[in-house]
């Protein structure tokens, strides 16, 4: 034993449980065993560092060979035990396997070090908890050891062992070499439908979803789903679906298409009803559904019923991705504090488990919000400390974002627009190479033709801005962006269509967005004033003003076509 155990693992010394009772209050009263709490089923019993050493050499070679063997089975069952376990009472389970850390790792290195027929699977029992709290070393070194494991491709040992690497590579951002390791297994999985080819298609989904992919994510995740209905329906059968709706409402988010994206998350939730962990990670991608609907409230209550789970459960990883999350709420309230606070959390939590590429997502918000509270220097820093990271790490979509970040950032220093403006090509041609909605490209073109308008470029500007506008429309979120503006388009289309009886109920609207650009109100004026074509209306305006007046326009063609303002 690894400086203890709980009561249920003793019995390996071939003392029944009943014995050890008797034996426990002398063996406490002398200092040499201490209690301690895990839950309230269980009590874990730390040795002093003597008493092992002591017992140990009163053994001959073959009974330490026999506890090393009963050792290593015992914790496999241990181990299976939880991983069962950890579906409805991730807390008590997670204790557990904490308190019993070190024997589990000790167990699982010999095993394999034996090369039982459970070992690797042991191995993988044992990695699922190793990365729920972020014990990136020794998740490395199970990892590594499994690969120096001789075995032959397509069977099961090969399988884990496979999956458990691409899992480790993924979790340190070792992108495209985990995606060569899942792109293997499916290639060595034959061709039958399987569990194991649903596993392999949710991890490659979820590289080509990082790598600003968006619809090849998606296509690997729907390949899944559609494999499900022909499995039989165990609990990890089960356990993937929910997965895979969750990956998918995911990656359907990042293209804007939020009501797919909802329903894929409450057939996640429904799924995952009564465990939870599931349940707190489908809070949190819910929470940012409702901040990029702009539902600030709901977000905030979702991501705070998330956070106070993942503390209960003490998955620290998973705790830092909320921090960050509360911390864009109140970044975009403008609470900075707080937003600060949040971000600063997040951080900490990521730097210390060696998570660098969720530390490099929050430096970038980090960098975000200095800019937006005038801390130019510290912005500017923040930003190229992320773009160094990023590139270290492969994170292109990440890169691309946060070079049209500094590119936005420098375009107002005189003496450096020329930098800004390489900053933003390099963001485009990157941008180029992804999917436009992941990339969010619109941005970029937006920064492109502010920077030639700088430089005196007209014509240069005029095609940026089209660009920008072009690209944005095609975003399916684009109508939720929109919404703020619903009564300004209604209420233009309606004096337009029934004439000066609703021109009083427009006056205020108008006022009110001549104070936020007085280009849109140009283009509302003549639209008026009877003009109707759209490439001359929108010419002035960036992405974010044109499809107001394509919506104006639209529905005064076919008033109909404005009733999505009442799904959105």
């Amino acid at each position: 034993f690894q400086g203890g155990a709980l009561l249920v693992n003793l019995v390996l010394t071939t003392r029944s449980e009943e014995q050890w009772k008797k034996f426990l209050p002398a063996l406490v009263s002398t200092g040499l065993i201490q209690p301690e709490k895990v839950t309230n089923n269980f009590t874990f019993f730390k040795f002093h560092p003597i008493l092992v050493p002591i017992l140990w050499s009163h053994l001959d070679s073959k009974r330490q060979q026999a506890l090393y063997q009963s050792h290593q089975q015992q914790y496999y069952e241990l181990s299976l035990y939880l991983w069962d376990k950890n579906r409805q009472n991730p807390i008590e389970s997670s204790a557990i396997f904490k308190c019993e850390l070190n024997n589990f790792l000790f167990a699982v290195k010999g095993a394999l070090t034996r090369t039982t027929d459970y070992a690797v699977d042991f191995a993988d029992n044992v990695n699922e908890f190793l990365n729920y709290f972020g014990l990136q070393r020794d998740y490395k070194a199970l990892n590594d050891q499994l690969a120096r494991l001789a075995r032959k491709v397509g069977s099961r040992e090969w399988y884990l062992t496979e999956i458990n690497l691409g899992k480790q590579l993924y979790s340190v951002g070792r992108y495209a070499k985990a995606a060569t390791i899942f792109e293997g297994v499916l290639s060595g999985l034959d061709s039958t439908v399987s569990y194991e080819r649903c596993i392999a298609l949710s991890y490659l989904g979820r590289y080509f979803r990082f790598q600003g992919k968006a619809q090849q994510a998606a296509t690997y995740y729907q390949q899944g789903l559609d494999l499900i209905p022909q499995l039989e329906q165990t609990k990890g059968v089960q356990r993937q679906t929910g997965l895979l709706y969750t990956d998918l409402a995911d990656v359907l988010t990042d293209m804007g298409r939020y009501v797919e994206a909802k329903s894929a998350y409450e057939q996640s939730l429904a799924i995952k009803n009564g465990e939870q962990r599931g349940k707190a990670v489908v809070l949190g991608q819910l929470g940012t559904l409702a901040l990029l609907q702009g539902e600030l409230s709901d977000a905030q209550q979702r991501y705070q019923a998330a956070l106070c789970l993942f503390q209960q459960l003490k998955e620290p990883i998973s705790e830092a991705i909320i921090w960050h999350q509360l911390g864009m709420v109140d970044q975009t309230k403008e609470q900075w504090e707080n937003a600060e606070h949040a971000y600063r959390q997040a951080a900490e939590i990521q730097e210390t488990k060696g998570s660098l590429q969720s530390a490099t997502q929050t430096w970038g918000q980090l960098a975000s919000m200095m800019e937006g509270m005038g801390k130019w220097k510290e912005a500017e820093t923040w930003y190229r400390k992320v773009i160094e990271v990023g590139q270290q790490l492969g994170d292109m979509l990440g890169v691309s974002k946060r070079l049209n970040n500094l590119a936005n950032l420098l375009k107002n220093q005189s003496d450096c627009l020329t930098e800004s403006q390489q900053l933003a090509e390099q963001a485009l041609a990157i941008s180029k190479t992804l999917d436009p909605a992941t990339a969010q490209i619109w941005k970029t073109y937006h920064v492109l033709a502010q920077i030639a308008d700088k430089e005196g470029n007209a014509e240069k500007a005029k095609k940026y801005r089209r660009l920008a506008r072009e690209t944005y429309t095609n975003f399916h979120g684009m109508k939720y962006d929109l919404r703020q503006y619903a009564p300004l388009i209604l209420g233009i289309v309606a004096v337009v269509i029934n004439g000066k009886a609703c021109k009083e109920k427009l006056e205020p609207v108008l006022e009110m967005l001549k104070m936020v650009n007085q280009d849109t109100v140009n283009a509302i004026i003549q639209i008026l004033k009877g003009e109707r074509d759209v490439d001359k209306l929108c010419e002035p305006l960036d992405y974010q003003e044109a499809p107001i007046i394509t919506a104006i326009l639209e529905g005064i063609e076919q008033p109909e076509s404005l009733k999505w303002f009442e799904n959105v």
